[in-house]
């Protein structure tokens, strides 16, 4: 059932991910990473993610600028 009487996608564009009609933005991500082995018990994993989004207010960098990201993760094998 359906209780709106605007059809669907003729709403105005959002940013909420569950609107009818989603507000459109493009996102450009590289990562590059490297994983280095201890020893057969212990991994570790490194990564940086360059991301630049073109939605101003999305974006946590001040003119739409591209920003780098980091990622460290340690495995331990019991």
């Amino acid at each position: 059932m359906w209780f709106d009487s605007t059809p669907v996608g003729q709403d105005p564009p959002l940013r909420n991910p569950r609107a009818s009609t989603i507000y459109p933005s493009g996102d450009r991500a590289l990562t590059l990473g490297i994983n280095w082995t201890l020893n057969r018990f212990t991994k570790i994993q490194v990564n940086g993610i360059r991301e630049q989004l073109d939605d101003p207010e999305r974006n946590p960098v001040p003119n739409g600028a591209a920003f780098w990201s980091r990622v460290i993760r340690f495995q331990f094998v019991l």
